[in-house]
């Protein structure tokens, strides 16, 4: 619980230069997860669905490029496994040679899992039963593409992700990769 109220205190200040402006960018999109090596091998096999909300916000903008900070939410539901719950804030740096861009997004973020199974911990008296909800850090890096077409802009995105710790005693990482289809927009208020 600390671990996600020090992240949520990391967030807050991140976001809120959003939070008065008379216009909010938005994200809204699907995507298929997959627990696996950043590679396309076995691709498509335990996949998981889910959707990601978001909003950023420009620090630096020029013709061509801008550097952002990201605040996404992703939900993900995997059939075998559990559900899993994730905010990231990733620093974005965006090129932008007309109506295309291109991103290049790297941060950290936190992923709430809540598993389909019992866990089990090693206590002084054996085994005990441990709570199904699981906090990890994650270290994200992501590679966009969007093409504007009026007031939206449509977006694919390929990350790849590693939460931590995995299993202390024999894999502290455990890779992600997620393939997201969306599209960006903008809310303005009155």
């Amino acid at each position: 619980m600390r671990s996600f109220l020090l992240f949520l205190m990391i967030l807050v200040p991140a976001i809120s230069p959003v939070i008065g402006q008379y216009a909010m960018p938005l994200k809204a999109g699907l995507l298929v997860e997959q627990i696996s090596l950043p590679t396309f091998q076995d691709y498509g096999s335990r996949l998981g669905h889910g959707f990601t909300l978001g909003t950023n916000f420009t620090y630096k903008e020029k013709v061509k490029s801008a550097l952002l900070q990201t605040a996404d939410f992703h939900i993900i539901y995997h059939e075998e496994y559990g559900t899993s719950f994730m905010l990231s804030s990733l620093f974005d740096y965006s090129i932008r040679p007309g109506k295309l861009n291109m991103d290049i997004k790297l941060g950290p973020g936190y992923m709430l899992f809540n598993h389909y199974t019992s866990l089990y911990s090693q206590g002084d008296d054996g085994y005990e039963e441990a709570s199904r909800l699981q906090g990890k850090f994650v270290g994200l890096i992501s590679l966009s593409c969007s093409y504007t077409i009026g007031s939206i802009r449509p977006y694919l995105a390929y990350t790849t992700y590693f939460e931590t710790p995995f299993i202390n005693t024999y894999s502290t990482l455990l890779p992600h990769q997620m393939v997201e289809l969306g599209a960006y927009f903008t809310l303005h208020s009155k």
